[in-house]
Formats: structure tokens, sequence, C-alpha cells
């Protein structure tokens, strides 16, 4: 399969579908070394205005620089539009502690930050001195008080305290890993021990993960599905194939998925597997895209995803196979009758879904009350109006 150093390249491939393979290969890896932000800062200049939201969108997530902080401080000193304005501001919210650090005179410098977010960056320095018993109490506090809410006012809140707890993990951990195995856990103490195993790399907590995949609240199962991402590994692997064949679709589909995030040998040998003795069509098609995240270079391992397409055993509005495989594909040179129609339908897909392939999917309203208040919120009414947030929701 494709190293990450192998993929970097392809960030500024002429394909828009190759280009977001690779974007989301290495965005989403356990590990996407040698990646850093600095890749996409590349990519951005050299794609240029059109390419660049969804770039700017993942820029949080990819390791960064003192050179990628440098250059984010810089442009948010810049007028931009709003989706490259959101996603500069987001990426100051993810920026890692120790480059908060060492550039937070320059942060509180850039003009007309917003507020909610220089607060954000200055608690988060505040938190790293509070001690983990502190610390753990807040956490419970902050979980009673949202307890009524069905989403989280701002996840930031949790995500800062749950940043400084991870620095006691001898502390932390036998509290998390009990409440985790206590049945009776509230929601949303439950889902901040989820992110604390997963934000720590918590090994010991991956059984208690794969309980959670496939469960019926989403939030709950994609917030389990991150940490095992993170905590990836061989052994993670053979336990998740292990359970694979033992549960019910609802887990198989959840499940299908941290496989392609895992970037070893091992994920491709235990999806091959489970590809061919599995019979649920949504199932194949997760299995089917985990294999082609995975960016394999023997055409025999891509051989089962591409039969399922051309059998046509999947829906393409949940998961669409010929892109994805369309893209490994020229990514590895491998080449087959029927992805000259699959280029065509991947061409009208780029111009159908132009403003998806922009924005990341968010719409724009939504951008502006983030960057006014900082808490998030569910658009309705008409297209292009944003509700007024609620009165408690500071």
């Amino acid at each position: 399969m494709l190293h990450p150093a192998q993929v970097i390249p392809f960030l500024t491939h002429e394909d828009a579908w190759v280009r977001e393979h690779a974007l989301h290969y290495l965005a989403e890896a356990d590990d996407p070394a040698p990646a850093t932000a600095d890749d996409l800062w590349r990519a951005i200049d050299q794609l240029g205005p059109g390419h660049q939201p969804c770039l700017f969108g993942c820029l949080g997530t990819f390791p960064g620089t003192e050179q990628s902080t440098s250059r984010l401080l810089s442009d948010l000193s810049k007028p931009s539009d709003m989706p490259v304005y959101f996603y500069q501001l987001q990426a100051l919210c993810q920026l890692d502690f120790g480059l908060l650090e060492r550039f937070i005179k320059r942060i509180e410098r850039v003009p007309n930050l917003p507020a909610h977010l220089l607060e954000h960056t200055r608690e988060r320095l505040r938190l790293a001195r509070e001690t983990p018993d502190a610390l753990w109490r807040r956490l419970m506090e902050h979980a009673a008080d949202i307890e009524l809410f069905e989403e989280e006012p701002d996840r930031r809140v949790a995500d800062r305290i749950i940043e400084a707890l991870a620095r006691h993990p001898g502390i932390v951990a036998p509290r998390a890993l009990d409440l985790l195995n206590d049945g009776s856990i509230a929601y949303w103490i439950e889902t901040f021990c989820i992110r604390w195993v997963g934000a720590t790399r918590y090994r010991p907590a991956t059984d208690a993960l794969i309980d959670r995949l496939g469960v019926e609240d989403p939030c709950l199962g994609a917030d389990a599905k991150e940490a095992l991402n993170r905590i990836g590994g061989v052994g993670l692997v053979d336990k998740l194939a292990a359970r694979f064949v033992q549960e019910d679709v609802s887990f198989r589909v959840s499940a299908a998925q941290p496989f392609g995030r895992i970037k070893l040998p091992e994920s491709e040998q235990a999806l091959l597997g489970l590809l061919f003795s599995e019979q649920d069509m949504e199932v194949v098609e997760f299995l089917g895209d985990s294999i082609c995240q995975l960016c394999p270079t023997d055409p025999h391992v891509l051989a089962p995803v591409r039969q399922v397409v051309v059998e046509g055993f999947y829906d393409p509005m949940v998961v669409e196979l010929p892109d994805v495989l369309l893209a490994v594909g020229e990514m590895i040179g491998w080449w087959t009758p029927e992805m000259f129609d699959w280029r065509q339908d991947a061409r009208e897909h780029v111009e159908r879904f132009r403003c998806t392939f922009n924005n990341c999917g968010i719409a724009e309203n939504t951008m502006e009350h983030w960057v006014r208040e900082g808490v998030s919120y569910t658009p309705s009414g008409e297209q292009g109006q944003a509700p007024e947030p609620p009165d408690d929701f500071d």
C-alpha cells in the first residue's frame, strides 16, 4: 500500500477526486507522518483560489510546525472570504499546545480576532496550571451542566479540559476506564471519557470503545470510532476482525471504517477476508471504501472492490465507490476498461457538488454564526437565514 510520504504529492493532482482521496487518506490516518500542515500550505499556494477551502478545512488535523503556524497567523491578518476565514480560525482553535505556548503573544496581536477564540486560547493555557483533581471536577460539572442538551453547545469547553487532563494519564486513566465499564454512566460523562482515552491513545480502553460501535446514538458511536482510529495498531485490527463476524449489521457498518484509517498490511488482509464473507450490501460498501482508503498497490487487492462496482452491489448515495476506486487507480497506475466512464461520472460529480467540495458541506451561514458567537447550532427556516441562538448559549 502507499505510505503517507507517497500520498503527499497527490494533494496537488489535476483531478479533484484524486486530491480529495489523498487529503482524506492523510487527514484520517492514525499516523500521517511525515505529512504536516506545511504540505497543505504548499498545496494551497500551488492550486490557488477555488480549491482551497477543503485544504484549509484540514489544517487543524495535520501536525503543525512553527512555519505553518507563522503562515496561519500571517494569513489571519489579511482579508479573506468566509469559508477560508472560518477554517483558519478552526485551525487556530486546534493548534498544538506547544505551538500555542510559543505563539501566544503573536496570536494576541492578530487584528479583529473573535473574542471567543482569544478567550479559548487563553483558557487552554490557564487550565494547564490546574491540578488533575480540579480538572476532573470541572469536567464532571460541565457534563452535569449540559446534560439536558441534545447537542453540545460549545465542544471547545470540554476539549480544552480533556487536553489538560491528558497530561495526567496515571491519575485519570483508572477513573475514565471505570466509568466506561459502568453500565449506568451518564451520557456526557461517557462522551468525555471516550474523548479522553482517544486523546491519550489509551490502549486498555480498546474493548470498551469497540463495545460502543453500532450504538443507536450516532454521536457516541462517532466519538468511539475516532478514539479507536487514534489508538490504531495491529492489536486493534485483530480485535475488530474477531468481533466483526459476531455482530449485527449496525456494528459491522461502524466497525468497517476504522480499518481504512489504520495504514497497516494487517488492515488490508483483514478487510479482504471480511469482504469475501460479507453478504449485506451496506457493509460491503464500507468495507470496499476502507480498502480504497488504504491505497493498496496490488491490483489483486482492489479487484474485489471493482467487482462490487461492476455488479452494482452498492448504493451511490451512501458510498461513491467508483470515484474512490478511480482515485486509487490513478494514484498507483492501475487502469480497467470501465474507468473511462467512471472518469466522466467523476467530473459530473465534481461540478454537481462543487459547493460541497468548496465548503466541505458546511453552510456559509453556519460559518458566519460560529465566527460571531463561537457556538454551534442547527440551521433552520429558510436557506441563508440563521436562527437566533438560545439566550443561555453564552
